[in-house]
């Protein structure tokens, strides 16, 4: 099983004294396939051929806590968070913050076979894009890859 998290645009990972940030649209957490008691959690650009980062992580894939953020900043024409997100945190002390693409929902996570990944990952990354045009293999026009991959429209 593999559990995989869209409506992202940036994740802050913090293990130990290394912090970076790094631009993901999804993020997809598994159990190594050797050792069920160890987590992969992997960030994706907007396709699985575009690997962000991968990290291995002493612990199980699940067992972590998920604290919902927003911003305290709102925008002045609808009272909106600027951002939105979530805070995540394993035991062996492994965190990602993660800030959503849209602000105006939360993080899209949805439990899925792992053998479903590459199918469904760039189509819900789809459902959140709002610019003109998606890079995959090749920038194609965001309405064409929506079509193409019955995402709905924004």
């Amino acid at each position: 099983m593999a559990r995989l998290i869209t409506n992202l645009s940036d994740a802050f990972v913090r293990r130990g004294d290394f912090y970076v940030r790094m631009n993901v649209n999804a993020l997809l957490i598994e159990e190594r396939h050797e050792d069920p008691t160890q987590a992969r959690v992997t960030g994706y650009g907007s396709d699985t051929s575009w690997l962000v980062f991968d990290l291995s992580l002493g612990c199980s894939p699940f067992d972590y806590e998920w604290v919902p953020a927003a911003s305290l900043v709102t925008t002045l024409s609808n009272g909106q968070p600027i951002f939105r997100g979530a805070l995540v945190t394993w035991p062996d002390g492994t965190q990602l913050e993660l800030v959503c693409h849209d602000s105006t929902r939360d993080p899209d996570v949805a439990d899925l076979p792992l053998n479903t990944v590459e199918d469904i990952l760039p189509r819900k990354v789809a459902e959140y894009w709002a610019a003109p045009h998606m890079p995959l293999i090749t920038w194609r026009l965001a309405d064409i890859v929506r079509d193409h991959l019955a995402a709905p429209k924004r």
